[in-house]
């Protein structure tokens, strides 16, 4: 299994692009029960209704490493037509469900990251 970098060096696109993330476990939680009380055909948003730039997500997976990262923007990784700012409006599945995401960004990031860890991944 490939290692992660020791380097500082975190060579990136757009910085400063900002999106909204969910932890993987409130996300299942949430769709089973939106699958029990949920209209079928309609929309709905799941997000944290927060949104974090590429920048802030590293500096953060960069503290739960011990570095401090490096940053890079690599053109290559730009994209001409990317979206500068993604947040969730998540009011119409919190009237439905009467329930909220359990897990913060933060809390989710430290339990992926010491998953990957107790498998020597990084």
């Amino acid at each position: 299994m490939k290692q992660f970098s020791k380097s500082n060096i975190l060579k990136l696109g757009n910085l400063k692009a900002c999106r909204d993330f969910i932890y993987v476990k409130d996300q299942v939680r949430m769709v089973s029960e939106l699958m029990e009380k949920g209209e079928l055909g309609e929309v709905y948003n799941l997000g944290s209704e927060k949104s974090y730039s590429v920048e802030e997500i590293a500096t953060l997976i960069g503290k739960l490493m011990g570095k401090e990262p490096d940053f890079q923007v690599e053109t290559s990784k730009l994209r001409p037509d990317d979206v500068n700012f993604l947040l969730s409006d998540n009011s119409k599945i919190y009237n439905i469900l009467n329930s909220r995401p359990e897990f913060s960004f933060e809390e989710g990031l430290k339990e992926t990251y010491e998953w990957f860890k107790t498998r020597n991944i990084v």
